[in-house]
């Protein structure tokens, strides 16, 4: 459905595209491409006109300039300013406008692109002197910013060069290297700008030497104010972030002391020992009516969670259930193990489950999508597969992991899925693509489990290093590390209002932590067994755990 709603705003401003009057003077196809891709992407946009050039001007100057400048900016801004990047994504076009342009251009310009953040550097040369100019935007605002530099006297530079010994032919490269040189100035000072106001410690790249200053024609008049300027708002922007630091400390403060006073109130309720043997992995219905779980006895079980009573064993699979799971309309249970088999149970037919036997090895991991329609399952044959309850097919395979896929999870909006594996990465795809998003590398070890927080889009990830880390999962920066297990992290869990993170581990205990401020609330000792899965039920009152052999599930109330 997400693919389907994206396609359609793609398709109503293909539409949209079809009326909109796009100057003769401007690329058509460009800006397609520049309109349809601001739906994926938010990135600043950087157009550089072709100079207007006297024809009186020098040869040398006039014919080999365009070519450098288009070779030479956009080199300059894809090494510092990649588009690859996540940080600060700058995307350049030097072929978007047929000819030079004016200040009409500008403002037909701002009313086509008004809702993407846009640098337009354009320049005009005449046979003894440089004009250099740019306007600039922010999204969804009427005013654009217009900047001119100080007239440049280049012909007078060119006679000083000679006078010092260059060749006409070396003053002229000079000449053309500084022009270029002071475009990708402007170019770096608006895109600092622009960065510095929008993410918390941003780093410059002009005040990264010696990476970007390499301005070697450039006099140091020129480059210092701007320096000057960045360095001014970057210790702004520090003073601010440390003031709103200590705002949201001390409201951090007390929310620890208020959740460990919660935590203190949990009440060990149930001790299940039905199992013959580990339990790998459980999950609540929405109610609570039904906890299922899975586990080495090859039995899926249903209990009822507050008389820890079993009410329905379900048999279909041989050898280990590894992952159980139940969608969010409570309509479908799955299951899925050793056996290479996943099961899916419908509650009007909990005896004739569907089985899908696509995998070559263990299935290891499941996730329901919020939607209810999509199953992803993922195995030790390195594969996800996402299956299509409505259709009954699998629709798409997944295969960028190069080991065993340990762990997934779905966002709560369902446009993320995320992949923990062997292979010590976890990778975040969309569901109705093959390519993943962005491969996160920071585990030193294998990769057991991954949880989204069901508020705030925060990614979880234990491993076999022991530590948990936690992701921004639109751009993959790591938040934090999360240290305190001496054992593998087996399994993670979000409260439903995304205030507590949940982790069971192998070294026999279950540990309680505030995501936001990464402080360690508390720990369940549960036991002499290694802790394979943890669960909140959905409305957050309830917490089961499942380990290994004796007491093998233990129920919390949480309220």
């Amino acid at each position: 459905w997400q693919a389907k709603r994206i396609t359609k705003q793609i398709g109503d401003l293909n539409l949209n595209l079809d009326c909109i009057n796009i100057p003769s003077n401007f690329s058509r196809k460009i800006s397609e491409r520049i309109l349809l891709d601001n739906l994926a992407k938010q990135r600043l946009l950087i157009l550089a006109a072709p100079f207007k050039i006297s024809s009186s001007c020098i040869t040398g100057l006039k014919e080999d300039l365009e070519i450098e400048l288009n070779e030479d900016l956009k080199s300059f801004l894809n090494s510092n300013y990649s588009s690859d990047s996540e940080e600060c994504f700058v995307e350049f076009y030097s072929n978007y406008f047929y000819g030079t342009i004016n200040d009409d251009d500008i403002y037909q310009l701002q009313s086509l692109l008004t809702n993407i953040p846009t640098l337009v550097l354009y320049n005009s040369i005449s046979d003894y002197k440089a004009y250099f100019h740019l306007s600039f935007w922010l999204p969804y605002s009427n005013y654009i910013l217009t900047y001119t530099l100080p007239v440049w006297y280049w012909e007078e530079s060119r006679e000083v060069l000679e006078i010092l010994g260059k060749s006409k032919q070396e003053s002229l490269r000079i000449i053309r290297q500084t022009i270029i040189s002071i475009q990708g100035l402007l170019a770096a000072f608006i895109t600092d700008w622009y960065y510095l106001h929008l993410i918390p410690n941003y780093s410059p790249r002009l005040l990264q030497s010696p990476n970007i200053l390499t301005f070697e024609d450039c006099r140091v008049h020129l480059v210092k104010p701007y320096i000057e300027i960045i360095t001014t708002i970057q210790n702004q922007q520090k003073n601010t972030n440390l003031d709103i630091l200590k705002i949201i400390s001390n409201q951090q403060v007390d929310t620890n002391k208020r959740l460990k006073q919660k935590i203190k109130k949990w009440l060990l309720c149930k001790t299940i020992t039905s199992h013959s043997g580990s339990v790998h992995s459980l999950a609540f219905n929405s109610d609570r009516s039904i906890l299922m779980s899975g586990g080495s006895d090859s039995i899926l079980r249903l209990w009822h969670p507050n008389t820890g009573k079993e009410s329905l064993n379900l048999k279909g699979h041989q050898g280990d259930i590894f992952a159980v799971t139940i969608s969010d309309n409570d309509r479908y249970f799955a299951s899925a193990g050793s056996d290479c088999k996943v099961l899916i149970w419908s509650l009007d037919k909990l005896q004739e489950p569907f089985s899908f036997k696509e995998h070559t090895s263990y299935v290891s991991s499941l996730a329901f999508c919020p939607d209810s329609r999509l199953l992803a399952s993922g195995s030790y044959d390195n594969t996800i597969r996402i299956f299509d309850l409505w259709s009954g097919k699998v629709s798409r395979i997944l295969s960028e992991h190069s080991s065993y896929v340990t762990s997934l999870a779905f966002n709560v909006k369902g446009d993320l899925l995320a992949s923990g594996s062997y292979d010590r990465s976890i990778r975040i795809w969309t569901p109705w693509e093959s390519k993943s998003r962005l491969t996160l590398l920071d585990h030193s070890d294998y990769v057991t489990s991954t949880k989204f927080s069901p508020v705030n889009n925060l990614l979880a990830s234990g491993s076999r290093d022991c530590t948990i880390r936690l992701w921004r999962p639109e751009t993959g920066t790591m938040l934090a590390v999360l240290k305190g297990h001496t054992g593998t992290i087996n399994s993670l869990a979000f409260s439903p209002d995304g205030e507590i993170l949940v982790s069971g581990s192998s070294d026999r205990t279950v540990r309680l932590w505030n995501p936001i401020t990464v402080e360690e609330l508390g720990i369940l000792h549960v036991g002499e067994h290694p802790i394979l899965c943890v669960h909140f039920s959905r409305d957050g009152k309830q917490l089961s755990v499942g380990s290994s052999w004796t007491g093998n599930i233990k129920i919390w109330n949480c309220s």
